[in-house]
């Protein structure tokens, strides 16, 4: 994403952006293998629920924060870089936070 910043071809603009997405997409469903990982059994309805949420919101307050930041930070390029240091904490909070691994729920493994 921040090559997007400083790239003066439309051409380019557009490939770098599509690659970023492609990532982001495949990297999402990797969330679901670790959440079955992490989260014991009886808990993912209301873990998944509240992941869901969280994406709904992002997906809510994202556009309009990339209209704030094009219009008072600057231009596009402000937009994309605040987007690849959201990506970063985000990246920073998977290696920080997530350490465990569960162990398998005994009922589940015998049924």
């Amino acid at each position: 994403m921040l090559l997007v910043c400083v790239t003066t071809n439309a051409t380019m603009a557009v490939t770098l952006t599509a690659i970023a997405v492609a990532s982001l997409l495949a990297s999402s469903q990797s969330l679901f293998a670790l959440q079955h990982e992490l989260v014991p059994s009886k808990h993912l309805g209301g873990v998944g629920g509240f992941i869901h949420l969280l994406s709904n919101i992002s997906g809510i307050t994202g556009p309009a924060i990339m209209g704030f930041a094009v219009q008072y930070l600057g231009g596009y390029s402000s937009g994309f870089a605040l987007g690849a240091i959201v990506d970063l904490i985000g990246i920073l909070a998977m290696i920080f936070f997530v350490k465990t691994r569960r162990q398998p729920d005994v009922a589940t493994a015998t049924a």
